[in-house]
């Protein structure tokens, strides 16, 4: 650090005394005199000989040191950005991490719920098994299915939700059919809602091309944002399912036509993360969360708007180009 300091020292004595010998040299061409007598007969040039080496060396020390101030300044300043960075980077890994932990004490705690009914259903069956008539006995199977279904769903969550923690993995990318993975969505969610009256009108508007896309992960889309439809909507009533390309978008519609919540709680699904944990509210907020990751992932876009007084919809947008 003090390189310059010394250097640029040397360099003003230098200066100084190529002076003084440029002076001598003179002296010596004009007048044949010998320094010896530049100096006893110009007292002057006495005083400006000796004054002027201390004063150039001193000089340069000041220069170069000035000039490693400002070196040093430079890299504690460079030192300090590269810190505020790793700060930073730091900060938003730590809020990431937060987030998933949060996201996965959600999903973890809806899984219960599906569990216990299985279990519950499981040895219900088994204890009553030779009095339970055929029927009754496949009413207690679809239960378990149904649970099943349920608990398959909150597991994939779960699963993406730790591979988001990883950072996004590769998809696999393959030519999928978007009409049959939107209609087995559509039916796995009309089994699992089937006691509240819920149905599903799907609609497919023109030919639908494939689409170049991960299967599951489309699945588990759909899946989230269908589902947060059923669960907010009142019991006996439909949920629409459009879906519709025009080059280069494929649009896909999701609306909940009377919902359950009002159109505060409906914004409030978008505000991450929830207020209460173990709520519906943030199991909701949880898949919306979820399904807004995937679709940036994709490349897509994902919109939600609120439909008159208790309605909503959900729009999911895919570019060829994309």
């Amino acid at each position: 650090m003090r390189a310059y300091r010394y250097r640029y020292a040397v360099y003003g004595f230098l200066i100084a005394a190529s002076y003084c010998g440029l002076l001598f040299v003179l002296h010596y061409i004009v007048s044949d005199g010998t320094p010896g007598q530049l100096l006893r007969e110009f007292p002057a040039a006495a005083i400006l000989v000796f004054v002027s080496l201390p004063v150039c060396l001193i000089t340069g020390y000041l220069l170069g040191a000035e000039r490693d101030r400002r070196k040093a300044t430079a890299l504690l300043n460079e030192k300090y950005e590269q810190q505020s960075e790793s700060l930073e980077e730091l900060s938003a890994l730590l809020a990431h991490s937060e987030e998933m932990r949060q996201m996965a004490g959600i999903a973890a705690g809806e899984m219960k719920h599906p569990l216990t009914s299985i279990v519950g259903y499981a040895l219900t069956l088994r204890e009553y098994w030779d009095k339970f008539d055929d029927e009754k006995k496949r009413a207690f199977v679809d239960y378990i299915k149904i649970s099943s279904s349920r608990l398959e769903a909150m597991s994939n969550d779960l699963l993406r939700i730790m591979e988001l923690s990883k950072g996004f993995p590769r998809p696999q990318i393959v030519s999928m059919n978007l009409n049959e993975i939107i209609d087995e969505v559509c039916g796995t969610l009309e089994d699992i809602y089937a006691e509240r009256g819920l149905r599903i009108a799907l609609r497919f508007h023109g030919d639908i091309p494939l689409m170049q896309s991960d299967p599951s992960q489309f699945f588990d889309l759909c899946y989230n944002l269908l589902d947060i439809c059923m669960r907010c909507s009142e019991d006996n009533n439909m949920i629409s399912v459009w879906c519709s390309f025009k080059a280069p978008k494929l649009t896909l519609h999701l609306r909940c036509h009377k919902s359950a919540l009002g159109s505060r709680e409906i914004v409030a699904i978008r505000i991450w993360p929830p207020q209460e944990k173990e709520t519906e509210m943030a199991t909701l907020s949880m898949e919306y969360r979820l399904a807004s990751a995937m679709v940036r992932e994709t490349g897509g876009e994902l919109r939600l708007e609120t439909v008159g007084e208790s309605g909503f919809s959900f729009f999911i947008s895919f570019f060829e180009d994309r």
